[in-house]
């Protein structure tokens, strides 16, 4: 049973890896598309998402540092009327400059082994901890905002 579990898990981590993946695809090449906190947290939830971003954490030349709350349930969720369960996940998200700084981010983070990393044209989102459904809400929305 624990194989089973633990393919099953493996299973979830490569498609969310090839989400962000295509995500990375599809939002590279977006010339101009630089994006502030405030804009990648309205867009990503705009497509169901359901992330809070918190305080600015720190600011240096490679770009933004932000707190990222990952809700469980999403807001829309909490806005009608469920609880807020124990089970936020938290991730960081990185503002760069430019987009050029956000595919260094990404990559910086991609050679991380215990981060899931997600970008957007200059944001980028390391996750430390988040359940399966967060992870998938997060990448389904980076990929929607890809195909717009």
């Amino acid at each position: 049973m624990k194989a089973r579990g633990a393919s099953f898990w493996a299973l979830l981590l490569a498609a969310l890896a090839l989400i962000a993946g295509l995500a990375f695809l599809l939002l590279g090449g977006q010339e101009g598309a630089e994006l502030s906190a405030a804009e990648f947290v309205e867009r990503v939830n705009e497509q169901g998402a359901g992330i809070e971003v918190g305080e600015q954490l720190s600011v240096s030349e490679r770009g933004s540092v932000y707190d990222l709350v990952l809700l469980d349930p999403p807001a829309a969720e909490r806005a009608r009327g469920a609880s807020a369960a124990q089970t936020d996940g938290t991730a960081s998200l990185i503002v760069a400059p430019d987009e050029d700084g956000g595919v260094s981010e990404y990559d910086r983070c991609e050679s991380a082994a215990s981060l899931i990393c997600f970008r957007a044209a200059n944001a980028v989102v390391l996750v430390e901890d988040a359940t399966p459904e967060q992870l998938a809400r997060l990448g389904t929305a980076i990929q929607a905002l890809g195909s717009q």
